[in-house]
């Protein structure tokens, strides 16, 4: 199951939640029921990854986001 994807869109980072890793519509595997939008940080700002380890990693590590 998968709980957490990072995608971008017009020079934006959208994290999108799935909280119970459910299953999605026809089986897709993903359902997110949260998404944040983090306007004006690019993927340059993740040093041009995808890797949702390495997205979580880096806004922790920063204290942009807390557990």
């Amino acid at each position: 199951s998968s709980y957490f994807d990072v995608s971008f869109s017009g020079g934006n980072t959208v994290l999108s939640v799935d909280y119970n890793g459910a299953a999605g519509p026809a089986g897709s595997g993903f359902d997110a029921q949260l998404h944040v939008v983090l306007q004006g940080v690019s993927q340059a700002s993740w040093g041009g990854t995808h890797d949702e380890t390495q997205v979580l990693t880096t806004l922790i590590a920063n204290g942009q986001l807390t557990t």
